[in-house]
């Protein structure tokens, strides 16, 4: 599933969190704590790419969940350091 930290989703005041449906658990065993369930927009080139999230305080940073990668045909090519969505290359990889 795809994550999303609070802090970012309070950053767009226009979209609506609905009551969670889904439990979440960290790989040591710890439940994740979530607020809530939503769709993010999110930008990519001028493409709005509406993403159904969870949220949750106990994460950093974005996490795109293998529903969404699935959904718009994401390729990592870790030789040439890049991340295609939708066919085209999104982001440079360094690690």
């Amino acid at each position: 599933m795809t994550m999303m930290p609070r802090a970012v989703f309070d950053l767009v005041p226009e979209v609506e969190m609905r009551p969670k449906t889904h439990r979440m658990w960290a790989a040591n065993g710890t439940e994740v704590q979530l607020h809530g369930e939503a769709i993010i927009p999110f930008e990519m080139e001028g493409k709005r790419l509406d993403t159904e999230a969870l949220v949750s305080p106990d994460i950093e940073e974005p996490m795109t969940g293998t529903e969404w990668m699935k959904a718009h045909r994401c390729l990592w090519d870790f030789r040439g350091s890049e991340l295609y969505i939708d066919g085209r290359a999104a982001v440079m990889l360094t690690q």
